[in-house]
């Protein structure tokens, strides 16, 4: 398990960083759909959908995907973009308070398919949306360091939590939801990532303002522990414990994108609002 994990983790990475440095706009557009089909497919598998919810879901996730083509031809990305990242900031809001209330052991969750086919469309939707819009706005490097943070704030949480159980301290994050997260791990990652960041970015490269490192830190990094949350959440409401098969040691690719899924609407948003705000 470990090693077909590690094999996994490095192809993935070699994969995105070609496609994300090298790739043309063309395929890096066409990536994010296929991506998003994917993710949508697991998703549709979760919630036991049936062909006229696949029907209706394939359908809008690809008119969405031409609409922010033809955004970008005509300079419309921002607004287009802008209001789908507005729609998926409120979502998130009470996704959150889902995940709350599901920890106390009352479930706000609707029962009916259709709903819950137009759930993922917005848990999806948004998520290419600003993926496409930081690679298309030239925001390549920023958009790493946020799929740095994302991935050093899980791995140094999960060994922080370890750790800390094994010395006797571990406070469960929401034990209803996702019983394997601690306090002392949300506090390990965000420490640990923050130091790879000042390190790698600030003394390395000279690269990180101080209000990047802030927002990252104290912003993304919870946002993205919400988005893993939600996913866990709904895995366990449906009897699921992983999302597919596609990545080898890994699950599916929305056990990836969890915490992207909120993470990435939020931060391309911000992104938005500061460069047309005039900050």
């Amino acid at each position: 398990m470990l090693k077909s994990r590690i094999i996994t983790a490095t192809l993935l990475i070699i994969a995105v960083l070609a496609i994300i440095l090298y790739a043309p706009p063309i395929l890096q557009a066409i990536v994010i759909l296929l991506i998003c089909l994917a993710s949508g497919f697991e998703w549709l598998r979760i919630i036991g959908a049936k062909t006229a919810q696949k029907i209706l879901f394939y359908a809008a996730l690809i008119f969405c995907a031409v609409g922010f083509y033809y955004a970008v031809l005509f300079y419309y990305l921002p607004d287009v973009v802008g209001i789908t990242l507005c729609i998926s900031l409120v979502g998130w809001v009470f996704a959150f308070i889902a995940v709350l209330f599901y920890q106390k052991g009352r479930m706000l969750w609707p029962a009916n398919v259709w709903v819950n086919t137009l759930i993922g469309l917005w848990l999806i939707v948004p998520f290419g949306a600003g993926t496409y819009y930081l690679l298309d706005n030239f925001l390549s490097i920023i958009f790493l360091i946020l799929l740095l943070v994302i991935a050093c704030a899980d791995s140094f949480a999960y060994f922080s939590g370890r750790l800390c159980a094994r010395l006797g301290s571990h406070h469960l994050l929401s034990s209803r939801v996702s019983p394997g997260k601690s306090w002392e791990g949300v506090l390990g990652g965000m420490i640990c990532t923050a130091l790879v960041l000042y390190i790698v970015f600030d003394l390395i490269l000279n690269f990180m303002t101080w209000q990047l490192f802030v927002f990252m830190v104290f912003v993304i990094i919870p946002v993205s522990i919400i988005g893993d949350l939600f996913e866990s959440m709904v895995k366990r409401i449906y009897g699921v414990k992983d999302s597919g098969t596609l990545l080898p040691g890994h699950g599916g690719l929305l056990d990836r994108l969890d915490s992207l899924t909120a993470a990435v609407p939020i931060f391309a948003w911000c992104t938005i609002y500061l460069t047309y705000s005039g900050y």
